[in-house]
């Protein structure tokens, strides 16, 4: 994946990598731990999911459950990662 995806792009790509983990459709707002929806495996799951999506390799200061919260949040963090420096 090259710099140039859309937001729109990089939000339709988190969402399908959120959906598939969580088993459970969620809004791009939806606080999916409060939610119950992932587990500590499952973050760690959805975490690798996000990496492999977007040829990611993220930081420990990545690994924020901030960073992870909902679709809005990871979305976020990953059209910054992917901002050509």
């Amino acid at each position: 994946m090259t710099s140039q995806a859309t937001a729109h792009d990089i939000r339709d790509r988190v969402r399908r990598q959120v959906v598939r983990i969580c088993h459970a459709e969620v809004r791009d707002e939806d606080n999916i731990f409060e939610l119950g929806l992932l587990s500590s495996l499952y973050a760690l799951r959805l975490v690798e999911a996000i990496e492999r999506e977007f040829g990611l390799e993220l930081s420990d200061d990545d690994l924020k459950v901030s960073n992870f919260r909902a679709v809005d949040a990871i979305s976020s963090l990953v059209a910054r990662l992917l901002e050509p420096r």
